[in-house]
């Protein structure tokens, strides 16, 4: 069954705040990546590009792969810092990119380098100081909270590094509660939960709790949680963190295999350099801007 209390915790009424990342004070918790860089070949860094001619750089990638092809984001110079005064951190700094639908984009970098920071701005759980998030031809950090909230139900799937899954619900339950939070039908809920379940290849596993899944089953149950509403953006933070090289690169073929499509877009977070191969772009962050750009597979 479903717990209110549970419920209540994912209250999507109101912005996270999530732990400062870039604080000194150890006595909070650190919610950034790990620390090391997953064997990414540094020599790919290039020096950091002054903002206007990083975007002429992004329009010339994107005038060759993405002529047909519509913007599903479009961020435009992104700043977000921590703290004031001496103690200020930036940790975004005029970061300008587009994201389209049909496509896999990777933002890489070193720990620190604002990857999740910028990945929670564009999703619309953590405002920036500076800048805009443009999607469907509207600054989303306009909205008043109601319809920011509304947004990051309908429009956004996010899967969090450690999935972030009730560990009194089962799996299916698990999936439907953004369904729940629309004030959907529960019967209904669950049925279109296993639907989920199947479609991620866990047949047999919908009464099954989180803590008898394996690391890329509850993964794989995150991703069903976030594709339910049928989103049009999907971020991943690390979706590899914590699996092995084999099950990390299984997951994110199959989310390229399966949950792309011409109507989504997908951006994911990672230093994992063992996946760079299933994205279509590649952006490279350090010291909170955009170094680079790849175009990645073809």
């Amino acid at each position: 069954m479903f717990f209110l209390d549970e419920a209540v915790r994912l209250d999507l009424d109101q912005p996270i705040h999530e732990p400062n990342p870039y604080t000194t004070d150890r006595s909070q918790p650190h919610t950034g990546i790990a620390a090391s860089t997953g064997g990414m070949n540094a020599a790919r860094l290039q020096r950091p590009i002054h903002n206007r001619y990083a975007r002429e750089l992004h329009k010339k990638v994107d005038t060759q792969r993405h002529a047909s092809q519509k913007e599903a984001i479009v961020a435009t110079g992104l700043t977000k810092w921590f703290g004031e005064g001496d103690a200020r951190m930036t940790a975004v700094n005029n970061v300008d990119f587009v994201a389209y639908f049909g496509e896999i984009l990777f933002v890489v970098g070193p720990s620190g380098s604002g990857k999740t920071t910028l990945l929670s701005i564009i999703s619309g759980i953590l405002r920036p100081n500076a800048g805009k998030v443009t999607v469907d031809g509207a600054d989303i950090w306009e909205f008043n909270n109601d319809r920011l909230a509304d947004f990051r139900l309908t429009k956004v799937g996010f899967v969090f590094q450690d999935y972030h899954l009730f560990p009194r619900l089962t799996t299916a339950e698990n999936i439907a509660i953004p369904l729940i939070l629309r004030q959907r039908n529960w019967n209904e809920s669950i049925a279109e939960a296993k639907k989920y379940v199947d479609i991620v290849g866990l047949t047999g596993r919908s009464e099954i709790l989180p803590v008898k899944l394996s690391g890329g089953e509850q993964q794989r149950v995150a991703i069903a949680r976030a594709i339910i509403g049928s989103p049009e953006i999907l971020i991943l933070d690390e979706p590899t963190a914590s699996l092995d090289g084999d099950t990390g690169r299984m997951i994110i073929a199959f989310i390229k295999e399966k949950i792309l499509n011409q109507n989504r877009c997908i951006v994911i977070v990672t230093h994992d350099a063992r996946i760079n191969e299933y994205a279509d772009r590649i952006i490279h962050m350090e010291d909170g801007r955009i170094t680079g750009l790849d175009k990645g597979t073809e």
